[in-house]
């Protein structure tokens, strides 16, 4: 055991990093793309990127959600599970809260539709994720919350 921690502790004091985001399983080029994007779009992502939104975002921005589920309600996470498969709730949220920008894992059906609708092109896509922005419509920030045609 002595010898193992000092092992680890050589190892660390050269700069081993004992954790991290794993790029195959996290959006971590992703980010680059979602920090080239314009900072006033709302973003629609998956709940347990929320974290990572908020504290790695450049400009900063809000998460739409995290992994807490109890701030949110039953009622609020099934909706927001239905607009991640892109049913009908995916309509009423992007209307309700200005949608600008989705960053979801490539086989949501809420990627295959966007990828299939008009108004939406793909900013980046890899394994991990895709970033989908709004075309075609003027959208501003107001309150925290953005509105569509203003």
């Amino acid at each position: 055991p002595g010898i193992a921690a000092l092992g680890l502790g050589v190892w660390v004091m050269a700069g081993g990093v004992l954790t991290g985001f794993d790029g195959r399983h996290w959006p971590l080029r992703g980010m680059e793309a979602l920090n080239d994007a314009r900072g006033d779009l709302r973003l629609f992502h998956e709940q347990d990127w929320g974290g990572m939104v908020e504290a790695e975002s450049r400009p900063a921005r809000l998460a739409f959600l995290d992994d807490r589920f109890e701030l949110y309600g039953k009622e609020a996470i099934l909706r927001y599970l239905n607009a991640l498969e892109g049913g009908p709730e995916w309509d009423a949220i992007r209307e309700k809260e200005g949608i600008g920008l989705v960053w979801v894992r490539p086989g949501r059906g809420l990627a295959r539709r966007l990828g299939m609708e008009e108004g939406w092109k793909v900013r980046y896509r890899d394994e991990v994720s895709v970033l989908f922005e709004r075309e075609g419509e003027k959208l501003k920030h107001e309150r925290g919350v953005l509105a569509a045609g203003e």
